[in-house]
């Protein structure tokens, strides 16, 4: 499963970085998804809940977006944003300029970015 290997790294980032900060609580996460990693939303939502049970980001409020996808064809230099249909999470889509060429640059959509950690520090 895709969405559980990613929830699975970005866990243990949150959860280093909050150490770092030493952070006894960890209250919500906020990531921006890149729409052409094919992630579910839902799906990377829930496998992150269960890889932070019993961990300081256990109960935090997860907050996901979706960054728009970019693209750029190599053959006429027309950008243009992937227009996503509803079968796409479940075949691979065929992804092609209006000119009909499908050599493309991808410029945004593939990241899976942490925007932000709210975390909560011992009393000093």
């Amino acid at each position: 499963m895709h969405e559980l290997s990613m929830a699975t790294s970005v866990a243990d980032i949150i959860l280093k970085k909050a150490q770092e900060e030493q952070a006894t609580k960890i209250h919500e996460i906020n990531i921006e998804i890149g729409e052409l990693l094919f992630l579910n939303p839902e799906q990377f939502q829930f496998c992150l809940e269960l890889v932070i049970e019993k961990t300081m980001a256990e109960g935090a409020i997860i907050n996901i977006t979706s960054k728009p996808s970019k693209l750029t064809c190599k053959k006429c230099g027309r950008e243009f944003r992937w227009d996503r249909t509803p079968d796409d999470h479940y075949i691979f889509p065929v992804i092609e300029c209006q000119c009909g060429s499908k050599d493309l640059e991808i410029t945004e959509g593939r990241e899976l970015n942490i925007k932000s950690i709210r975390i909560e520090k011992p009393d000093q």
